[in-house]
């Protein structure tokens, strides 16, 4: 398959880090029409690039925005929690229903799943629209779902070993750096 004119949609939670970045321009140069999808509350300009970024919306409710850290603090352990179990149950698991909602609108001609957040919601687009999708994952999540700083609740965690398990199998290419997943 040749690159020229062909649409590819990378779908990322998150900022637009470094190798996501490093990895539109390689396709970009290539001949692809690239277009980065962030699902994030932090936008940042990407003057000069030879791809695009589209900014959607978090698919988690953002937290409080409150002056006083009390109430801060009060909301996000109330309000908040409501709010992402009411979400979850409408949009499941990290929005996926909301990210494959965008990507089957976009058509675009290949997809890409950064990491197992958005593996679920690329498979399922690349299905919906027939097309080859590709999985790359930046780290092996069900290593790091016991780690503090990735803070996955226990049906977060489930939701990308199962991911990981079922979906990663039906991708066209997988690129990691997990031996494990390798």
């Amino acid at each position: 398959m040749t690159l020229n004119d062909k649409h590819i949609a990378i779908a990322l939670r998150g900022v637009v880090d470094e190798r996501t970045k490093k990895l539109a321009r390689a396709l970009a140069g290539a001949g692809a029409q690239v277009v980065v999808h962030a699902f994030t509350f932090n936008r940042e300009k990407h003057t000069g690039q030879i791809f695009r970024v589209v900014y959607h919306d978090s698919v988690e409710p953002q937290g409080s925005q409150l002056s006083l850290r009390v109430l801060r603090v009060a909301h996000n352990l109330t309000i908040k929690k409501l709010e992402e179990r009411m979400h979850v149950a409408q949009e499941g698991t990290f929005g996926y229903k909301s990210i494959s909602r965008v990507l089957v609108a976009d058509k675009p001609d290949l997809i890409i799943a950064i990491n197992a957040d958005t593996l679920a919601a690329c498979a399922l687009a690349a299905q919906k629209l027939s097309i080859k999708f590709v999985y790359d994952s930046y780290e092996f999540w069900p290593d790091h779902a016991k780690e503090e700083a990735c803070k996955l609740d226990k049906g977060q965690r489930d939701f990308v070993i199962q991911s990981e398990r079922y979906y990663a199998r039906n991708a066209e290419l997988m690129v990691t750096v997990s031996d494990y997943l390798a």
